[in-house]
């Protein structure tokens, strides 16, 4: 049977079960779960592809339907709980409760790629050393920020960036960034990723003050489209960002760290409200 404990969405870990349990139980299907649940086989068919979410009053069926029991159902359940949560503060409080109920091991793991997106400043000074040789000297690393930071946030940035493994501290005391892969799949980096955004974005705002138009460039555009054209837009950003990461691999003597920052949304929707918000649900 599938790890539990490494998800955060019920559905990626039921259709994990659902495909171990067919190759010994080929009775198993849609229509089978749905006489053991109550759920509407169709509806199930959009619970699997994360377009729908089961109602909380089924998941006692689904958690008998798993055969879990003890911490395993506690942990389901509250999965079930977490991935239907909306607001900022009802995720936090729900991750909380699923990270009570994962091993030790696994929190610690959780927590501390979290903590990466926790302040701006966390990327920013990974990027910072490789415009120049840092050797330890937190006051002047701290100074090279935009806004500059403490030392003693400097400080907490480089140990949190060698606990990831995204820094080391080479024999010759230079620290060197290393090309580690950060994960952001999992539902609680993504409630991280966006704190992180809000705090980028403060600064964008900010920069409009602190910085010269010579090396900023804040730029908003108001756009008249068709709502059914909004992916498209959205694909157009992506494509922009992929292209600009893809440019900067082949740059060298990087001397600086720049923050760009993109924000696109609706304004003006000329659709009924439950449209909108239906759409914002799926």
């Amino acid at each position: 049977m599938p790890d539990l404990y490494k998800h955060t969405d019920y559905r990626a870990y039921w259709r994990e079960w659902f495909e171990d349990a067919k190759k010994e139980q080929s009775f198993l299907s849609f229509r089978y779960m749905s006489k053991k649940t109550g759920i509407d086989a169709g509806y199930l068919a959009h619970v699997f592809q994360s377009s729908k979410h089961i109602a909380e009053s089924s998941i006692d069926a689904v958690i008998d339907l798993l055969r879990l029991k003890g911490r395993d159902a506690k942990y389901f359940h509250e999965l079930v709980l977490f991935s239907r949560a909306k607001s900022e503060r009802e995720i936090k409080e729900r991750f909380q409760k699923l990270m009570a109920l994962r091993s030790t091991s696994a929190r610690l793991l959780s927590d501390r790629q979290a903590r990466y997106w926790s302040f701006w400043y966390y990327p920013a000074v990974r990027l910072a050393m490789l415009t120049f040789e840092f050797r330890g000297d937190f006051a002047d690393l701290a100074r090279r920020l935009s806004p500059a930071i403490s030392m003693k946030q400097a400080q907490e940035a480089v140990q949190v960036l060698q606990e990831m493994a995204l820094v080391r501290k080479e024999d010759s005391g230079i620290y060197t960034v290393l090309d580690a892969h950060i994960s952001t799949q999992d539902a609680w980096q993504s409630l991280a990723i966006r704190e992180f955004q809000e705090q980028t974005l403060t600064l964008a705002a900010e920069s409009l003050k602190r910085h010269s138009p010579d090396i900023r460039e804040v730029s908003t555009m108001t756009l008249a489209i068709p709502a059914k054209e909004i992916p498209t837009l959205q694909e157009m950003v992506r494509e922009f960002r992929r292209q600009v990461a893809q440019w900067t691999l082949g740059l060298e003597d990087s001397d600086c760290v720049i923050q760009a920052d993109f924000a696109l949304f609706p304004v003006v929707w000329n659709q009924e409200p439950d449209v909108a918000s239906k759409r914002r649900r799926t």
